[in-house]
């Protein structure tokens, strides 16, 4: 029964992409260094009937994280289907570029719950093509997917009314969950989680042993942990070397050149040296922390294509290609980190 339960865990891993120890593989056994783009489709209103997916395959990423949504959370959203979804998967994939699939609804949320009573349902949920049938769309698909179960979901630095202690070991505890009941729905392709408090909270994955818990919590250990460098105030850095060190399978979902938020009256900090708003507290700046991640083969994708609330954190001022602004040029053309310097596809 062992010798049996082994080849049915190599034979699924095999037909996808595979986590072995901290490093990302594909299909063929090569090693996967993610270098990406995260690319918000519904936040830009004229989706599905434009999108600008064409426009971000020409910046040579090889990864292209997608954040979906079961509700979108801003009145006046058009509809939008699973179609609309494995659209964007599929022209991914043509393009040899991965396609990581977030679920968005919950952002900054403490609430450990949703992730049985919302998140988890909703990925494996059945039926229709229009906000139902997840599972048989993205199972068909999932050779060369990865599945962000749910972005900056839970707290741990940040909790109210419980220590931090408390609020990771709920953490870990909801996350194992749901992983095993990704498992027992039938997917095997590599699970994404997001670190606690806003993605930031790097050091999380070596507090208690967080990270090792999660990923041997996984049948298929196919499990790979993401932390967003959001840190002007607070130096996520050492959590992240801290990781490498226990051999975790980290890598940052998203990097950027200012950290803010306009409509939560939050002030703009640069991450990128310029001092045009408000300088960081940390001497983080994503161009250092992006070469220290080329040494390390460390995966990363930059918050964000178009639109987003901070204009300058806009890879492009219009979606286009042609529209790159100085942060999308630097992403997309430096030639020690950039991604046509960097990124190397992966056949499907």
């Amino acid at each position: 029964m062992a010798e049996e339960n082994v080849s049915t865990k190599a034979a699924a891993l095999k037909a996808t992409l595979n986590v072995k120890g901290r490093f990302l593989y594909d299909r063929q056994g090569n090693k996967v260094v993610l270098r990406g783009v995260d690319y918000q489709a519904l936040d830009q209103w004229k989706y599905p009937g434009i999108d600008y997916l064409d426009e971000v395959l020409q910046t040579g990423a090889n990864a292209i994280r997608i954040p979906w949504y079961k509700v979108y959370p801003t009145k006046g959203r058009g509809a939008f289907t699973i179609g609309n979804l494995t659209n964007l998967i599929d022209r991914c994939v043509a393009a040899k570029v991965i396609p990581i699939v977030e679920f968005a609804d919950f952002t900054s949320n403490a609430k450990m719950s949703l992730l049985s009573t919302v998140v988890t349902p909703w990925w494996t949920s059945t039926g229709d093509q229009t906000q139902n049938g997840v599972f048989a769309a993205l199972k068909a698909r999932e050779s060369c997917l990865i599945l962000n179960l749910a972005n900056e979901l839970g707290d741990y630095r940040w909790a109210e009314g419980e220590t931090p202690a408390a609020a990771l070991s709920t953490y870990k505890t909801d996350y194992e969950k749901a992983i095993k009941a990704m498992r027992t729905a039938g997917y095997t392709c590599p699970l994404m989680i997001d670190a606690p408090d806003s993605g930031t909270s790097s050091e999380a994955f070596t507090t208690s042993g967080t990270g090792a818990a999660l990923v041997a919590s996984d049948p298929l250990k196919n499990v790979l942990l993401s932390a967003h460098a959001y840190w002007a105030g607070f130096d996520g850095r050492p959590g992240v070397q801290a990781a490498i060190a226990a051999d975790l399978p980290i890598v940052i979902g998203e990097v950027a050149n200012k950290e803010g938020d306009p409509p939560g009256n939050l002030p703009i900090y640069d991450l990128d040296g310029t001092n045009e708003n408000t300088p960081t507290t940390t001497g983080f700046t994503y161009q250092s922390f992006l070469t220290t991640l080329l040494a390390d083969q460390v995966g990363w994708l930059a918050w964000s294509w178009f639109p987003d609330d901070v204009d300058a954190r806009n890879m492009s001022s219009d979606g286009s290609f042609a529209g790159l602004t100085t942060y999308g040029t630097d992403i997309v053309n430096n030639p020690t980190y950039g991604l046509k310097a960097t990124a190397v596809r992966v056949a499907p």
